[in-house]
């Protein structure tokens, strides 16, 4: 989690392969805290991308692209 400005806290998540992520335990984050970007980070990526999970958008991408 990384807080932001404005109340915005967004949520990273680490995984070796993005395709099994499972969107459940972010969107139970998400109801606590509403506003904010979701990550998922893995060495296997050369450049963001986006992906939907349900109601969620996730941006899977390396460490380095988190800022």
């Amino acid at each position: 989690m990384i807080r932001r400005p404005g109340g915005r806290v967004d949520a990273v998540e680490c995984k070796i392969n993005p395709d099994k992520l499972n969107p459940a335990p972010i969107a139970t984050f998400r109801q606590r805290y509403p506003r904010g970007e979701n990550y998922v980070a893995t060495p296997l990526v050369q450049e963001p991308y986006a992906i939907k999970r349900g109601d969620l958008t996730f941006t899977i991408c390396s460490s380095h692209d988190i800022d």
